[in-house]
């Protein structure tokens, strides 16, 4: 028995629409899922920025309170032990800080797995930038979170200073790399737009 020439037809253009669409329907859910990726990585940005944010706050309303007290030549136990205490908050908002930023440092390094490296380039290339920079603001951050544990171990009110001084030097790199990462995946984002 002999089928409908419109039969024949209809499963050759399904076959063509198959063929041909298929890649393109690929690609397509493909550069869904990056945008996503990328969405989910800005987004996890953002809330260990702003953790850095509360910890720069508290950071500097302990300096502005230390500022006083740096050129003291007596300071009092309880001097020392708030300063061990304020030490060891400090030390427990970097560690948050710490936490947020090893999400997003998973999440950017899922989406620089789904960007395609030769389809996108520029893109690729803006994604490795911010992975890069948030695994130096990593580095930066854990180096001030010894800082403050080590500034807590001292006896000697002008260590504690010097190291807390230290901690803050790595915090404010660590928090310019996450800036700057930041960054790099929001032009990561526009070059796949």
């Amino acid at each position: 028995m002999r089928r409908p020439v419109i039969f024949t037809l209809w499963r050759v253009l399904i076959g063509l629409v198959l063929v041909v669409g298929f890649p393109f329907a690929v690609s397509g859910q493909k550069y869904v899922e990056t945008l996503e990726y990328l969405r989910m990585s800005i987004d996890a940005s953002g809330l260990a920025y702003d953790k850095l944010e509360e910890t720069e706050a508290y950071v500097v309303s302990v300096a502005k309170s230390l500022s006083g007290k740096e050129h003291s030549t007596t300071v009092s136990d309880l001097d020392l032990m708030n300063l061990r205490k304020a030490c060891d908050k400090m030390e427990g908002l970097v560690r948050e800080s710490l936490d947020l930023l090893g999400q997003t440092l998973r999440v950017t390094e899922d989406a620089e797995r789904e960007v395609d490296a030769e389809s996108c380039s520029e893109s690729w290339e803006q994604v490795s930038l911010a992975k890069a920079k948030f695994e130096k603001s990593v580095d930066l951050l854990r180096r001030g979170c010894h800082e403050f544990e080590l500034a807590q171990d001292q006896d000697n009110f002008e260590s504690i200073l010097n190291y807390v001084k230290q901690a803050v030097q790595h915090l404010m790199l660590g928090k310019t790399c996450h800036e700057e990462g930041q960054e790099a995946l929001r032009s990561s984002a526009k070059w796949l737009q």
